[in-house]
C-alpha cells in the first residue's frame, strides 16, 4: 500500500492545515490534530478517486530523502508535523452492484456526496476504503485472500469423488 507524506501545520489555535507535497491541490484541515489526520486520509482518497474518474495517474510518492532535498519542502517542514498517510489499495476496474439501503441513510449519503462534490457511488467507495484502512491499521481486518479459480475447485471435488467411487464404475461429469 502506497503512503504519501502529509505536512500538518498548527495554524495558531485556529486548527491544523494539511498539505501533500507530492499532490498539488490536495489539502484539508481539521480542528484537532486527530481530525486533521482523519481528514488527510479522506482528502487523499477523494484525490485518488477524482484522478481515477478523470483518467489521470497518481504521482508516485517521493522517498523522504528526495523530499528533504526539496528546498520548498524544507521551508514548510520547519513548523509542521510529518505524517505518512496510506492510500487504500484497489483503484482498479469498476463493477456495477445493486445495494439496498435505508431511505433516510440514502438521503444523508446523497447530501454528504453533494457537499463533497462527488457522486453517490464515489462517496460510498471512499467511505468503504477509509473504513478498510482504519480497520487494517487497528489490526481488525487482514487483506482478503483471493478465491481459488472455479476450475481448480471443481477438479479437486471430482478427484475426491473419484476416490470414493467403487472400482470399475465410470465417472459421470455434469
Amino acid at each position: 500500500m502506497r503512503s504519501y507524506i502529509a505536512l500538518i501545520d498548527d495554524e495558531g489555535g485556529k486548527g491544523f492545515g494539511v498539505v501533500f507535497p507530492d499532490l498539488p491541490g490536495c489539502v484539508t484541515e481539521g480542528d484537532t490534530l486527530d481530525e486533521a489526520v482523519d481528514r488527510a486520509r479522506e482528502a487523499l482518497s477523494l484525490y485518488a478517486a477524482e484522478a481515477a474518474a478523470r483518467g489521470y495517474g497518481m504521482a508516485e510518492p517521493r522517498p523522504i530523502e528526495a523530499l528533504r532535498a526539496d528546498p520548498e519542502f524544507r521551508r514548510s517542514l520547519k513548523n509542521a508535523l510529518l505524517v505518512a498517510v496510506p492510500l487504500a489499495a484497489g483503484l482498479g476496474e469498476r463493477e456495477r452492484v445493486n445495494v439496498m439501503l435505508d431511505k433516510i441513510l440514502l438521503s444523508e449519503i446523497d447530501a454528504a456526496a453533494a457537499k463533497a462534490g462527488t457522486t453517490r457511488s464515489g462517496f460510498l467507495e471512499i467511505a468503504a476504503r477509509d473504513r478498510i484502512v482504519r480497520n487494517r491499521e487497528a489490526g481488525k481486518v487482514k487483506t482478503a485472500a483471493r478465491p481459488k479459480p472455479v476450475n481448480t475447485v471443481r477438479r479437486r471435488s471430482l478427484n475426491r469423488l473419484e476416490q470414493t467411487r467403487p472400482r470399475g464404475a465410470k465417472r459421470r461429469v455434469t
